[in-house]
């Protein structure tokens, strides 16, 4: 049996490393974003700190700058606490942030899908 990933979802290290390139910063992020709704900052933990650097860098390939700042920032409070709930999201809170809500979030990314549809046309077998 493959060895799964930390993803909501599931899916294997092996199937997540087969997805097209641009899939996978898509991934991450609505994994993270799965997670959030279920577990609140506690997604923080459950990603570590490696994950989340990887996360943090999807969310600002996407255009979500502020987004991505905010969560390093709660990323270093998660560092210095030792998963302080409390600490993650009052530093999260503490950077401007255009797009704090999922649904803001969302829709950026599905602008951003749909301006660059290319980028997810590819299929997982070949380019």
């Amino acid at each position: 049996m493959p060895t799964t990933t930390n993803l909501s979802s599931g899916i294997s290290a092996e199937q997540f490393e087969h997805l097209p390139p641009d899939y996978k910063p898509l991934f991450l992020i609505l994994g993270f974003e799965d997670d959030c709704q279920f577990n609140g900052w506690g997604a923080v933990e459950n990603a570590g700190p490696e994950k989340m650097d990887a996360i943090i860098a999807c969310y600002s390939a996407f255009g979500l700058k502020d987004e991505a700042a905010a969560l390093a920032a709660g990323l270093v409070a998660y560092k210095e606490s030792g998963d302080a709930q409390e600490a993650i999201g009052g530093a999260y809170g503490a950077v401007p942030n255009a797009t704090p809500e999922m649904e803001d979030r969302m829709a950026v990314i599905i602008d951003v899908i749909k301006s660059e549809p290319e980028l997810f046309a590819q299929s997982s077998t070949g380019g």
